[in-house]
């Protein structure tokens, strides 16, 4: 059963209402015609029934005295009515009845001829022929038919062919009043079902697009205020939550975009001053090793001028340049001090004079 369950919601409906209605219909008509018909036979037994008992009383006299032209006029009384195919009067010999022979035989085939004589009385439906066979007696001054002598017995076959076919002929008028009545259930089911299978294929494909197009601004239409209307504005409540979750969670990417942004440029720059720092230390300390490595080399080698004696080199001269060296040497220490001054914010700025032609005397030195 795959296929109802693929089936769309309109087509079940559909076909809800056409099997409902149809068999509804159809089990009306049906058990209607089968009513009909049985009530048909019965009441045409019935009628059977009685007329061969009139019949039977109207032979009476016809085969007491063996009159077979009176017992004809009377079988042809039944031929008026068309559904009647033959009888036939059996006449007892010495009033029994287990000793019967055909005395008139009427019928509408012609060259048919009587039957057998019959082993069953009464009135009953065989195939399609109602037989009836009731037993013709002596009338009787006090009424009693019943306990006088039998005379014979009459059986009238009537048939119920005609019956069938009027019961077709309205069956199938029933059938077609089915097939418009059933035709206008579909017009009318297709539009309850056009009712309802609109706004949900409308919300179906709403979603649809929202979820192709990512656009949450798409609503769904409300079509009525029933149930559907409801299921309608909850759809749209639903959408609008996830607008707004999706508006949210795009301020909060953007928002960690460019914090992450900010974060790598304040790594770049730190990356960028621990470099320069770095390369700043470097070229101090290539620096500082120059400026301390010449006051340093004046000293040792005027002191070993000074420690080969006196004759090598003028003594006050030595001392004189292994002082300022030394100075020198002193003020590099000094402003390494001061550089730690600046960084630690405390350093303290002075002016002083300075003898540009002891500077060029040092330097000529």
């Amino acid at each position: 059963m795959s296929w109802l369950n693929d089936m769309s919601v309109r087509g079940k409906i559909l076909l809800a209402i056409v099997l409902v209605a149809g068999g509804s219909l159809v089990l009306s008509s049906a058990t209607s015609g089968i009513d009909r018909y049985l009530d048909a036979r019965e009441n045409a037994r019935r009628q059977l029934e009685i007329r061969s008992d009139i019949i039977a009383q109207n032979l009476a006299a016809a085969v007491t005295f063996e009159d077979d032209e009176s017992a004809r006029g009377v079988l042809h009384s039944l031929f008026v009515d068309e559904t009647v195919r033959s009888a036939t009067v059996y006449r007892a010999i010495e009033g029994s009845l287990n000793r019967l022979e055909p005395f008139v035989f009427e019928g509408r085939t012609p060259g048919a001829t009587a039957g057998p004589p019959p082993i069953r009385y009464g009135t009953w439906i065989e195939d399609e022929s109602v037989i009836s066979t009731v037993v013709i007696r002596e009338p009787s001054d006090s009424g009693a038919a019943r306990s006088s002598a039998p005379l014979g017995v009459v059986q009238v076959d009537h048939d119920l062919s005609r019956l069938r076919r009027d019961l077709l002929a309205q069956l199938t008028i029933q059938f077609a009043t089915l097939i418009v009545a059933v035709a206008l259930t579909l017009l009318l089911a297709i539009r309850i079902a056009r009712t309802i299978s609109n706004p949900i294929r409308h919300i179906a494909d709403t979603a649809r697009e929202i979820s192709e197009s990512k656009d949450f601004r798409i609503r769904a239409q409300r079509f009525s205020n029933n149930e559907l209307g409801v299921l309608a504005d909850s759809f749209n409540t639903m959408v609008h939550e996830i607008e707004i979750r999706d508006q949210e969670l795009e301020d909060a990417r953007q928002w960690l975009e460019q914090r992450v942004h900010e974060r790598t440029l304040d790594l770049d720059e730190a990356r960028l001053m621990a470099e320069a720092a770095n390369r700043s230390k470097t070229d101090f300390l290539a620096n500082m090793s120059h400026e301390i490595r010449t006051p340093m080399t004046a000293i040792l080698g005027f002191a070993d001028l000074l420690q080969e004696g006196p004759e090598a080199a003028d003594a006050d001269e030595c001392i004189e340049t292994i002082r300022r060296n030394g100075r020198h040497l002193l003020d590099i220490i000094n402003d390494v001090l001061d550089i730690s001054k600046i960084e630690a914010g405390r350093m303290e700025v002075e002016r002083v004079d300075v003898d540009p032609w002891q500077l060029v005397e040092e330097v000529a030195s």
